[in-house]
């Protein structure tokens, strides 16, 4: 259950964050992201122990860490409870959101700007792991390449979190995938991600991107 309350978009240059869905209806082409053999495979990068941001905050060793005793929990997907008229939301309709914190409450807050509609083809395990990684990708990408369809992308740690998002936004927008990972687990969870090709960072990983790329890449993901 999610109360969604109103606030402003928070600009970032020409756009603003409530523009970033990554199922915006003026962006057509990006609902292809999800096409890829991974599509059911995002609910299995949950599965091993990782210390990501909800974990470090219980340890009080996030940058922004609540004052205890918190609820931590900054991704959500769930079924909209309440929703102000001015949001476009309305109660029973499924969303993702960020919630920064109280995400394993049985109801959250979320702000609305933050708040986006979850496309019927995502399941609400692969909703909540939707927001920080896809919106990362999805800024880095467009907003900071930026990247046109047809050039070539490097994504370092690329079975990460991150790097999958990344390779998945990036094969959606049109581009050639140069996954950069470390072993050969990573490398099958890189190339169902979407990956055209996977060189390992304990080799000579630079000069193999310059190869394969035919002299190097357009935007490289770090």
């Amino acid at each position: 259950n999610i109360q969604i309350l109103t606030a402003k978009p928070l600009a970032r240059g020409k756009q603003s964050y409530t523009h970033m869905t990554l199922w915006a209806e003026d962006n057509e082409g990006l609902h292809n992201l999800f096409r890829l053999s991974s599509l059911s495979s995002l609910e299995g990068f949950y599965r091993k122990p990782r210390m990501d941001r909800d974990l470090l905050q219980t340890y009080g060793k996030y940058q922004h860490s609540a004052p205890v005793p918190f609820i931590p929990g900054g991704e959500v997907a769930g079924v909209v409870r309440s929703a102000p008229e001015s949001t476009g939301l309305h109660p029973g309709d499924r969303v993702c959101a960020f919630t920064q914190s109280g995400g394993f409450a049985e109801v959250v807050v979320a702000p609305a700007m933050l708040t986006f509609p979850l496309h019927p083809a995502l399941t609400d395990v692969q909703g909540a792991g939707l927001i920080m990684n896809y919106h990362t990708a999805y800024f880095a990408l467009v907003t900071r390449g930026p990247l046109a369809a047809g050039e070539w992308v490097a994504v370092h740690g690329a079975a990460g979190g991150v790097g999958t998002a990344t390779i998945q936004v990036a094969k959606g927008l049109g581009a050639t995938v140069v996954a950069i990972v470390s072993d050969d687990e990573k490398e099958r969870v890189a190339i169902e991600c979407g990956a055209d090709h996977v060189v390992r960072s304990n080799g000579p990983w630079k000069d193999e991107v310059i190869e394969v790329s035919g002299g190097g890449v357009d935007v490289v993901i770090d």
